[in-house]
């Protein structure tokens, strides 16, 4: 039939493309089924044994000797004493955070290389098409998971500077002197340490989609900065919910206005930005990341 062949033409593909049967995956040491396990005890401390196996539809005796050799080698921790019949939780040693933190990003690196050269429109139908399939073959009760935007928490900053460096590098070209430049807008942040400067992740099962920040300036002026939105979900409303979080609390807040700084070349930021009421109100030519560019300065007042 053609839609077997199809299906497994798909399937010797994507296993191809992301090294799915080399024997440690990505280089990093570990087998896909470690690291598998890794990332599902990382995203839920505490997931006993027997969820884990039904989560993967393991055999209970391949899993058991898995998590053995995970905590023999300092990455995995077993609570022995446990109530009821569940199975046994399980944690992550410091190590283990580590490595599955490391595995977590060089897989989101890994998809973010394989789908960077399609245009926006293409990658969104590329999601789409395998949100269907999800929800196809699990007879359409897994709903694609809902786009949560939540205020940021430890580890999330370092997140922000990494995919700020990767993407603009990746697109734009931009050197070491970028990455200066947002690492020292969020040292400032930091600073600041009140209530009216916020930066919030957008999250969809437990991955991080985006992140967008407001910083209290002077005059009672709000200042967006670092909206940023990963490129395997641009085109599916990430970013005009980010926005639309900040705008709202700026109100909330009673900020009289609400500026930013972005770069001319960033043609679809600048149509989202247009479409809340922000307004050129001035252009400079500049370098940012090493790279000669026009930095635009846009404005909502309230």
């Amino acid at each position: 039939m053609k839609e077997i062949a199809a299906i497994r033409q798909f399937n010797r593909l994507y296993t191809r493309m992301l090294g799915l049967f080399r024997p440690k995956l990505m280089g990093s040491g570990q087998t896909l089924v470690e690291a598998r396990i890794l990332y599902e005890v990382w995203r839920q401390p505490g997931i006993s044994s027997a969820d884990i196996t039904r989560l993967l539809d393991m055999d209970r005796g391949q899993l058991s000797r898995v998590i053995g050799k995970l905590g023999k080698l300092g990455l995995l921790l077993k609570k022995e004493k446990h109530a009821g019949r569940r199975g046994i939780p399980l944690t992550l040693t410091p190590e283990g955070t580590r490595l599955a933190e490391q595995l977590n990003s060089m897989s989101e690196q890994q998809i973010t290389e394989l789908i960077q050269p399609l245009e926006p429109a293409v990658r969104h139908r590329l999601v789409s098409a395998m949100q269907d399939i999800t929800a196809a073959l699990s007879g359409g009760t897994q709903l694609r998971p809902e786009v949560i935007i939540r205020p940021a928490r430890s580890g999330d900053m370092g997140w922000v500077i990494q995919r700020h460096c990767d993407l603009y590098g990746a697109s734009h070209g931009f050197d070491e002197a970028f990455e200066k430049y947002v690492l020292l807008g969020l040292a400032e942040f930091v600073q600041k340490d009140n209530n009216r400067s916020r930066l919030w992740i957008a999250e969809q099962n437990g991955n991080r989609l985006g992140c967008i920040a407001v910083v209290e300036q002077n005059n009672n002026q709000a200042q967006l900065r670092w909206l940023l939105v990963e490129p395997l979900t641009r085109g599916l409303g990430v970013g005009r919910k980010l926005v639309e979080t900040l705008v709202t609390f700026c109100r909330e807040q009673n900020y009289e206005s609400i500026f930013l700084w972005t770069i001319d070349s960033l043609e679809p930021a600048r149509k989202l930005y247009q479409s809340f009421g922000f307004k050129l109100t001035e252009s400079i030519d500049g370098t940012m990341g090493g790279k000669p560019s026009t930095e635009q300065r846009w404005e909502l007042i309230f």
